[in-house]
């Protein structure tokens, strides 16, 4: 049982890690999803609980950085609060309909038509725009560095 629990955790941890690159899959969960599995099938010996709350939190703190990144450093970059808000607004409805590139699709179409509502001039609106793509370039960073670690612990008490 634990062969087979050890695969089925290890399959959803590699699809979780090839969706923090593709936007069809939610990476993260995907791999705590792996993790939660391994851990149940094996009645939580390995993989024990400590462990999969640090994963659990580590999950929920790149997820919720994916949603306020691009308005925070749209604010960063001197935007109004209008260009803030219209990247964190956009983000949410981004990522509702396009999935994961929403987020950058939706936060800066939502910074720069912010600011184009405030300032009524393209180059302070794109700038908000940048702000926001430099957001979710960061999110990306941080997400691969989560998905690293969540390998590295899933490798380290269920493979080995």
């Amino acid at each position: 049982m634990e062969d087979l629990a050890g695969a089925l955790g290890l399959l959803l941890m590699g699809v979780g890690f090839v969706g923090v690159f593709l936007p069809l899959v939610p990476g993260t969960p995907v791999m705590l999803l792996g993790a939660w599995v391994y851990s149940a099938l094996t009645g939580f010996n390995t993989l024990t609980w400590p462990w999969l709350l640090l994963m659990t939190l580590l999950t929920a703190a790149s997820v919720a950085l994916d949603f306020v990144a691009a308005a925070w450093m749209t604010r960063k970059m001197g935007a109004s609060r209008r260009a803030t808000a219209g990247a964190l607004l956009g983000t949410l409805v981004g990522v509702l309909f396009l999935g994961a590139y929403g987020t950058l699709v939706g936060g800066m179409g939502g910074a720069v038509l912010g600011e184009l509502s405030v300032r009524r001039t393209l180059r302070p609106a794109l700038k908000s725009g940048a702000g926001a793509f430099v957001g979710f370039v960061l999110t990306m960073l941080v997400d691969i560095v989560v998905a690293l670690v969540l390998l590295g612990i899933y490798i380290a008490f269920a493979l080995m």
